[in-house]
């Protein structure tokens, strides 16, 4: 006894079931009716009489009776309009292969025949010819792209027999082209077989490109592996493509932070010459500024001391010295620092009033000089000092006019300097406004110490 059934669900889909299940008996009687039924609507060929088999097999029919406009089963309705539609082409598919043979057999036959050529129609069979070789060739390349596509590999379109045979169809029509362009060969090529060429050409390009139009599409919708390749192979390259940016990209960031490092040494560098030149030529005029105010001195200190001495040598009168000593004060030691070369008489007379005891064992002669003796040495002393201040000034405009000369050839020397030092000459005047108030600190700045064989060429020229 059968267990019974607890699930509502299981009883619910076997009461829906049930006014479609048969026993054993009653199938084999439905299936032998439609059986029987098929069978009286379809011709059977001669060879297989009235067996079943030709109501099962759709190339056993030969013929559909007529199909019925009211059936209880509209199946049956479909199954035979489909079984007349492959009738009809089946019929279509022999008479167009009859046709074909027909035309080959006319066509060998006019070949056959001594002293008839026709170059119409052998233009004609030679671009039929053409044309399906193009045809086969295209169609074993794109068989054997499929070939490697993973789906191919393992048999997915089932594509080995159809590449052999289409190998085999390829080779055959190459040795029936071959044989007859060797027929031909031997005539001469004149303008209309070149006219022939280029037709051929242009309907060979324009078939080719309409086939492989039509392959690309039937392959593109053959199968999904295809789709997941291409697909993978487009974010491949959008990948690549992104990378190759991003390297572009850092490329030209390293170029751009290397061109304005270079600048900016290159700036600070001509700064710092610039510097150099500025402090370089005020030293020099520094320079030159206080060796004229030395030597201006030095010329102001020999007049004094002459004009001191003159009046120390000049001779006085005995009766101006006595008188003098009788009504001069007594001198404090105050007075006599302080005393100008005015007061030289005085002083003078000081002198022999203090130090005449000191040189009386002195001869006479030699203590009383002859007054035109004491005028006549001043007179000498003079000249002496005009001579010399004369030679010292000569000298030293000398010197003065060497160190400008040597400071307008300064210019020259600093721009072969630059030219052996492969650099571009800096005009200190450019910049000297802009930066006047900076040229204070560069005493204090430490200067950074130069490297290399030209360290010791700073630009400095003493005079």
């Amino acid at each position: 006894m059968a267990p019974a059934i607890s699930d509502p669900s299981a009883v619910q889909l076997a009461q829906s079931l049930s006014p479609y299940v048969r026993s054993r008996q009653e199938a084999l009687e439905i299936r032998r009716t439609i059986a029987t039924f098929l069978s009286s609507q379809v011709v059977p060929p001669t060879a297989c009489g009235n067996s079943h088999l030709s109501a099962c097999t759709p190339y056993g029919v030969s013929e559909v009776k007529s199909v019925p406009a009211q059936v209880e089963d509209q199946i049956y309705a479909e199954y035979l309009a489909a079984l007349q539609a492959n009738v009809h082409a089946n019929r279509e598919y022999h008479r167009l292969i009859e046709s074909y043979r027909k035309d080959r057999e006319e066509y060998e036959a006019l070949n056959n025949v001594k002293g008839v050529t026709s170059g119409l129609q052998t233009y004609a069979y030679l671009l039929q010819s053409r044309r399906e070789k193009e045809k086969f060739e295209i169609y074993r390349e794109y068989l054997g792209q499929l070939t490697q596509l993973e789906g191919s590999q393992y048999g997915y379109l089932s594509l080995s027999d159809e590449q052999a045979q289409v190998s085999q169809l390829s080779q055959n029509l190459a040795s029936h082209i071959g044989q007859h362009d060797g027929a031909l060969g031997d005539k001469k090529e004149d303008v209309d077989s070149l006219i022939h060429r280029l037709e051929r050409a242009v309907i060979q390009a324009k078939a080719e490109a309409q086939f492989e139009a039509e392959k690309l599409f039937r392959i593109e919708g053959r199968g999904s592996t295809s789709q997941v390749l291409h697909s993978d192979l487009s974010c491949q390259q959008s990948k690549v493509r992104a990378l190759l940016r991003t390297r572009d990209e850092l490329v030209q960031w390293v170029e751009d932070a290397l061109t304005m490092s270079t600048t900016e040494d290159e700036k600070f560098h001509a700064d710092n010459i610039l510097k150099d030149d500025l402090d370089t030529s005020h030293l020099r005029q520094d320079g030159k500024a206080f060796v004229m105010e030395q030597y201006d001195a030095y010329l102001e200190s020999r007049k004094m001391l002459l004009s001191t001495i003159t009046e120390f040598l000049r001779p006085v009168p005995s009766k101006q010295l006595q008188s003098q000593r009788r009504s001069r004060p007594p001198l404090h030691p105050q007075d006599s620092f302080n005393s100008s070369p005015h007061d030289a008489p005085t002083i003078f007379s000081y002198i022999a009033q203090n130090v005449a005891p000191l040189t009386q064992a002195q001869n006479v002669s030699e203590t009383q000089t002859p007054a035109s003796v004491i005028a006549e040495r001043a007179a000498v002393w003079a000249a002496a000092a005009g001579e010399a201040r004369v030679s010292t000034k000569v000298a030293v405009s000398g010197q003065i006019e060497a160190g400008e000369g040597h400071l307008e050839n300064a210019d020259a020397v600093l721009e072969e300097v630059y030219r052996i030092m492969n650099q571009n000459v800096v005009e200190p005047g450019v910049e000297a406004e802009d930066k006047s108030t900076t040229l204070s600190q560069t005493n204090d700045c430490t200067a950074v110490k130069a490297t290399g064989p030209w360290s010791q060429l700073k630009g400095d020229i003493s005079l």
